[in-house]
């Protein structure tokens, strides 16, 4: 069980102003209940109170732990309209320069998520850009392994999109992606005014090509 002041939820998430202030049956309990691991609240409470997110030395152990709580973060962040927790998740994501997704977590983002969220079009391009089929062998399972209980058979899909780009792909691991190289790319910013106003303060952040 982790305590977080109830000021604090709504002033960063409209979805908790509404849930907590507007006369839900939320409003009238004492606690809420999160669906999300033990490290992934361990995760959202640190961030919400110091701003910092899993990286080397921290609570989540091992590289794919830490990518695993990430992802799993961006999608509470989502399903909650934290849009600073969307953002920093993705900075995180970046910052510590991860590989490719596992297809486990490929399949908890493409059926969580649309096909128009800035996380689901990362992992979509961080694919086209750096996967080869040799990344199979190492992965821990393939995306066509029933084991990964993909009843919508969603991951074929998502291969399907991933292989029409890689047909037409001149390089691989290309220089200055846009997965890897502007997490602004993937901000949701509404306008130049906007991003001067938040990542623009930032040194070293780049105005997305969206707005340029």
């Amino acid at each position: 069980m982790v305590t977080i002041h109830k000021e604090l939820l709504c002033s960063c998430s409209p979805y908790y102003t509404a849930a907590l202030r507007g006369g839900f049956s939320e409003s009238r309990k004492a606690s809420l209940d999160a669906d999300m691991s033990s490290n992934t609240l361990k995760a959202f409470a640190t961030w919400l109170y110091t701003g910092s997110l899993p990286s080397k030395g921290t609570h989540v152990e091992g590289a794919h732990d830490r990518q695993c709580c990430l992802i799993n973060l961006y999608i509470f962040a989502d399903l909650t309209d934290f849009l600073a927790l969307r953002r920093a998740t993705m900075n995180q994501l970046a910052a510590a320069n991860m590989s490719l997704c596992s297809y486990t977590l490929v399949l908890e983002i493409i059926s969580h998520l649309p096909d128009t969220d800035p996380l689901w079009k990362q992992t979509l391009g961080s694919y086209v850009s750096h996967w080869t089929p040799d990344c199979d062998d190492y992965a821990p399972g393939c995306y066509l392994d029933a084991e990964l209980e993909d009843g919508g058979r969603l991951l074929p899909g998502f291969m399907h999109e991933v292989l029409k780009e890689v047909a037409l792909r001149t390089e691989l691991n290309p220089p200055g992606c846009s997965c890897c190289s502007n997490p602004c790319t993937y901000h949701e910013h509404e306008s130049e005014e906007e991003w001067k106003a938040t990542c623009g303060k930032v040194k070293g952040s780049k105005l997305p090509e969206s707005l340029l």
